[in-house]
């Protein structure tokens, strides 16, 4: 794999090459001025030795040969008894010769701390990736509860960071998976258990048909029994099945306008042959064109219950209340009956699933209000309950708008 240069890596390079730099700089600054002060001290020695053999030689003319001798020609040098090599050659070599040895210091300066700095470089990633390599090991045996360090930048970095977030969902998916599998083992429990009671009744009853000596009266009697010990078993397993489509996800509960007016309508045509049986009527009113979003059949599915619940504890004649009003970002209805009430000691507990109350119909599963709860729940709304004994049971919903 090709090795790419990191970001810290380039800097530290370029600081280190401006270094080198100004080292030249100043080793190339100090042979300058060392050799143009050994080079007038070489034209003053010339200037004293043409005066000593000529002292009346011309003073712009000595300037011109201590300053452009060059253009002099050779006639100038012969005339005073020089040569070229007196006034040049030595200090220019030299200083060439210095500038080149400088810059070849100040290129050996910057190869050394480059080649350091990239085996420094190497090293620490050839630690990384021992250190990603054992992370991965230890993910790979399921421990997900590591943790790697944070690293300020690098490909190194951004790997890292990058299997830290695929550890956390591999966490989070061990985790929901555990719990699925500890909610399945409850569900299975519970399905038995709810399940066993009306069974064996069932089965019972069966028998009993099968023997001959049960008269056409006792035989009757068992059938209706039967019968309803199946609804039950039938109602306990639609319950259970929607509940557990909810709490498994496979379902998307939609998004429609809705209104409570709509609600109770489903709910009447639904619960309308129950309504009358039990004698119990429906009475509403409030804000019920106040538009909500919500699941039209789930939220149905949960007032149903709610109502289903109230009329199986009211008397007959009484009548059941609905009122909505919209109170803030929530569309608030109440379900008020005039039944027997609820008990202080199961009032905390109406909404746990599988619970029965002290008087509980002997149909009840216990799921109905749990089912509602989760429902409404599901769609950021609220459900509560209040409860006088001999007085009556109120239950207030939320609906988010």
């Amino acid at each position: 794999m090709k090795h790419r240069l990191n970001r810290k890596l380039i800097i530290r390079l370029s600081v280190l090459a401006i270094i080198s730099a100004l080292l030249f700089g100043g080793a190339f600054a100090a042979l300058r001025a060392r050799y143009a002060k050994e080079n007038e001290a070489r034209l003053s020695a010339v200037a004293e030795a043409v005066r000593a053999r000529y002292p009346d030689v011309p003073e712009e003319e000595l300037l011109r040969l201590l300053r452009d001798p060059p253009e002099t020609g050779e006639s100038f040098f012969r005339k005073y008894g020089l040569s070229e090599g007196d006034l040049a050659g030595a200090p220019e070599r030299n200083a060439f010769t210095g500038t080149l040895i400088a810059g070849l210091g100040a290129l050996a300066f910057f190869a050394l701390g480059a080649g350091a700095l990239y085996l420094f470089d190497a090293r620490r990633r050839k630690q990384e990736a021992g250190s990603l390599t054992a992370y991965l090991d230890a993910v790979a045996a399921g421990d997900y509860g590591l943790k790697i360090a944070e690293n300020a930048e690098g490909d190194y970095s951004a790997l890292s960071n990058r299997l830290y977030d695929l550890t956390v969902r591999l966490r989070e998916a061990a985790d929901t998976s555990r719990r699925n599998s500890e909610a399945l083992s409850r569900w299975l429990m519970d399905i038995s258990h709810q399940i066993r009671t009306p069974l064996t009744s069932a089965v019972i009853m069966v028998d009993a048909l099968a023997d001959p000596a049960t008269d056409a009266d006792t035989r009757r009697e068992f059938l209706d029994e039967t019968s309803r010990q199946l609804d039950v078993i039938e109602s306990l397993l639609d319950s259970l099945l929607r509940l557990a489509k909810l709490e498994s996800g496979t379902v998307t509960l939609s998004r429609e306008p809705l209104t409570a007016r709509l609600l109770i309508d489903n709910v009447r045509e639904r619960l309308g042959v129950l309504l009358d049986l039990r004698g119990v009527a429906l009475e509403f009113g409030g804000d019920l064109d106040e538009p909500f979003p919500g699941d039209p059949s789930w939220q149905t599915e949960a007032l149903s219950n709610v109502v289903k619940n109230c009329a199986e504890h009211s008397p007959e004649g009484s009548v059941i209340r609905l009122t909505a009003e919209a109170v803030g970002v929530y569309l608030r209805l109440t379900v008020e009956d005039e039944g027997e009430g609820i008990d202080d000691a199961d009032l905390p507990h109406v909404f746990e699933r599988f619970y029965k109350a002290k008087n509980a119909g002997p149909n009840s599963v216990g799921i109905g209000l749990n089912l509602a709860k989760t429902v409404i729940e599901a769609q950021n709304g609220y459900i509560t309950v209040r409860s006088e004994k001999n007085k009556g049971t109120r239950f207030t919903i939320g609906y988010k708008r």
